[in-house]
């Protein structure tokens, strides 16, 4: 009895020991404990990691925090240091533009504090939208996205008026505050470049998200010309209102799906150089549906308001 009473007591323990306990995220010693609190880990990407902390010393505001792990390599040197000093020349001066709070250095990270944008990027925004699209054939309605369009466009232009093409502009590196309504929060300015003067925009490094580039900064990669920033922005921004609307890319590397390959950057510059984006096979069900919608008398009505 003695024996075969412990056995249940053995197993408990042992189920016990089997389940998964709770780990908080692995991240060093940055000397802020005294004046921050490790919440969450937000994210990974190409060259960091990114962590939600709060702020004790300041209402317990929360902020996001990218750990970049030193010694940092020499490739991204400049890139780095030349995002840190854009978005601190654009400073606190647009809503619709993350503020940088400030960049610590630390003997084993390089560590720059952002606003955080607690209701995560436009991606997800959009994505969650795909059950209701299958019967208005829309993702966001036209009044919706808009009233986030406009802001986006705004923030863009923001960006201009100070000699700043963002160069990777899409949905990912598109935020949203939790204000209600949301409000939109450009940030990532990793691959962004400054440019003096009031016309000479003129760049060539090949750089970007493939279903985002432009013809012309595509065919950058072969080194004949440049591009214009401001150009190449503008392009994205109508990609980035076209998948707002309709949850597709209007040019896309189906066959090639991995963007960092050539085959994938041939694959959208053959298209945008073939056709337009309306008359493109995967699109044209869309395109329909959307005329559908705009022709119809409730549209027209709208239209007359």
């Amino acid at each position: 009895m003695g024996c075969g009473a412990s056995k249940p007591e053995v197993k408990e323990a042992t189920a016990a020991q089997a389940r998964p306990r709770p780990t908080e995220p692995q991240v060093p010693c940055l000397g802020l404990l005294d004046t921050h609190e490790l919440v969450k880990e937000l994210g990974k990407g190409g060259t960091g990691e990114t962590f939600l902390y709060r702020d004790k010393q300041n209402n317990n505001d929360l902020v996001a925090v990218k750990l970049i792990k030193r010694p940092l390599p020499k490739v991204i040197q400049a890139n780095i240091l030349r995002e840190i000093m854009i978005q601190a020349n654009l400073g606190e001066g647009h809503v619709n533009v993350i503020n940088a709070k400030e960049a610590l250095l630390t003997e084993s990270h390089l560590a720059l504090v952002m606003e955080y944008a607690a209701c995560g990027s436009l991606t997800g925004y959009v994505a969650n939208r795909w059950q209701s699209a299958q019967h208005s054939g829309l993702f966001l309605q036209e009044d919706e996205a808009r009233y986030f369009f406009r802001q986006f466009i705004q923030a863009v232009e923001y960006c201009h008026t100070h000699f700043v093409a963002h160069r990777d502009l899409k949905l990912d590196n598109t935020l949203l505050s939790d204000d209600e309504p949301p409000l939109i929060k450009l940030c990532d300015f990793g691959f962004a470049r400054q440019w003096e003067g009031q016309n000479n925009a003129q760049m060539f490094t090949h750089i970007g998200t493939p279903v985002y580039m432009s013809p012309e900064l595509i065919n950058s990669r072969n080194g004949a010309k440049g591009y214009d920033g401001k150009q190449v922005d503008v392009w994205a921004s109508g990609v980035l209102l076209i998948v707002m609307l309709l949850g597709t890319f209007p040019f896309d590397h189906i066959e090639n799906p991995d963007p960092n390959t050539s085959e994938a950057h041939l694959e959208v510059w053959t298209q945008q150089m073939s056709t337009r984006w309306d008359r493109i096979t995967y699109m044209l069900p869309l395109v329909r549906k959307v005329r559908l919608i705009v022709s119809s008398p409730l549209a027209r009505l709208g239209q007359g308001i």
